[in-house]
């Protein structure tokens, strides 16, 4: 359900989105295109706010792959300090409610901005 609103999300932010359903795609669950943007959308399956563990095999699929698209990773429940800070550190742009929240009204702050389809 977390992953369907994540995708009916950027699909009204007027993103191009189609669902990965593919085994082996690193755990990349959305990509969205608008022009010559990309975008790949990673919403890890937790109870628990995600944790450095999570972030760093994210960082892994983005590297692994050379992905130089905007990465963005999504979680009903939060991330944790040193997964902040590590998203920080290599340009991850993690999504908690709240931040979904707001692109959902059209607020963006200053990382988030890249998200607006112009």
């Amino acid at each position: 359900e977390f992953e369907q609103a994540v995708f009916s999300l950027f699909g009204k932010m007027g993103w191009d989105v189609s669902r990965t359903f593919v085994m082996g795609d690193g755990g990349i669950n959305i990509v969205g295109t608008y022009g010559s943007k990309i975008i790949k959308i990673v919403c890890p399956t937790t109870s628990s706010k995600v944790d450095i563990s999570n972030l760093q095999k994210v960082l892994g699929i983005k590297l692994e792959n050379e992905i130089d698209d905007i990465f963005v990773v999504a979680s009903p429940v939060g991330f944790d300090s040193k997964a902040v800070n590590l998203a920080k550190k290599n340009n991850i742009i993690i999504l908690d409610p709240d931040e979904l929240s707001k692109l959902a009204q059209g607020l963006f702050n200053s990382d988030k901005i890249k998200l607006k389809v112009l």
